[in-house]
Order: structure tokens, then sequence, then C-alpha cells
């Protein structure tokens, strides 16, 4: 048995107050509520891969939920934070992935409608600072602009996101057609959201 791939423990400003932790997984789209003596055991099961026979019932309960698979390949991708002191932890991170952007809406909040701009936010940046974004206990990011999905490494900051188990919400103006449908194809196994402006 082994945690599914891209599940993420961790503590949110919610949970901080009655030291709980939210377990998350965006291929299952379920948040699942532990206390502190849940999460320990966790913890320890990922090390060792073994059951606490006095607590199967919790074991028995995250596998009904999708928790646990039948698995022996050692998942890298899991996040399963220890840190009990995190004063604010950072439940959501908006991004904004670029300054570019294919319209020029009178209502936009920045001064974004100019197609030449082209200042960016790397692949390379997000990996960079993945510890950083652990420690922060990120639940989530949103990705915007400018027009999110003019970004030249749009594909790949939103696959590694999806892979690192964060929760994903994509701003776009829905009229990068084929971007959309290239990343649609590319994540069928996550749940995510895009969000679409009708103004």
């Amino acid at each position: 048995m082994q945690l599914l791939e891209g599940t993420r423990l961790i503590k949110t400003r919610a949970s901080q107050r009655d030291d709980s932790y939210e377990l998350i997984n965006n291929r299952l789209g379920k948040n699942y509520l532990v206390n502190s003596k849940g999460a320990k055991l966790i913890r320890s099961f990922n090390i060792d891969g073994k059951f606490n026979t006095k607590y199967s019932d919790f074991y028995v309960d995250l596998k009904k939920n999708g928790f646990l698979v039948e698995s022996t390949e050692p998942q890298n991708n899991i996040y399963l934070c220890d840190n009990k002191k995190i004063k604010y932890p950072l439940s959501c991170l908006n991004v904004e992935l670029t300054n570019k952007c294919n319209f020029r809406c009178i209502h936009c909040y920045g001064d974004f409608g100019h197609f030449e701009l082209n200042n960016y936010v790397n692949l390379k940046w997000f990996k960079e600072h993945l510890t950083e974004f652990n420690l922060l206990n990120i639940k989530s990011f949103s990705l915007t602009g400018g027009e999110s999905t003019l970004n030249p490494d749009f594909l790949d900051i939103a696959v590694f996101l999806l892979e690192s188990g964060f929760e994903l919400c994509i701003f776009t103006n829905g009229f990068n057609y084929t971007m959309i449908q290239k990343l649609l194809d590319l994540t069928k196994k996550y749940k995510y959201t895009i969000k679409v402006s009708l103004d």
C-alpha cells in the first residue's frame, strides 16, 4: 500500500485553530480532515508502509476515500507537513503568470491589454521555490495574468503544480482555445478549476 501520488498533508488557517490537518489530492478532488494523531499515523505509514493495527479502521477509511492505493512503487511527490508552529499558513497563492493579454477589456483591473508585452514567470521559478511553497503550507495556486495561457511555460507550470499535489485554479478569458484544449488533454486524471470571464 502507498499514499496516492500527489497527496499533500497540510495545515491551513482553519485547521491551525484546532490542530488538525487537511489531506488533499487533486486526482480525487477530496479534502480529508485529520487530527494531529491521524497526521502522525499517516507520516509513519509513509515511512515504513505498515499499519498500526490499533488504528486499522483509520487506514481502511483512507483507502475507501482513495488516499491509500495498492502499489509498491515509492512516490516522490508526496508532501507531509510536520511543522506544528506555522503561525500563518498560506492557503492560496495567486501568481500573475504574464502581463501579456490578447484583449483590452474596459473592466480589466490591470494594464494588460498589450499583446507585445512579454514579462512572465517561468517553470524554473516554480521548481526553485517548491520547498518554500511546501514550508508555507500552500494548498492551492491560482494562475492569472494578463492572459495566463499566453505564458510560454503555461502548460508545463500547470502540469508541474498538479503533479506536486496542489489544488489549481486557472483564470482565462477563454479565447486561447488551442492552449486550453492541450491543457485538458494533458491533465485528464486531475481535478482542477478553470474560471472564464463572461464580462
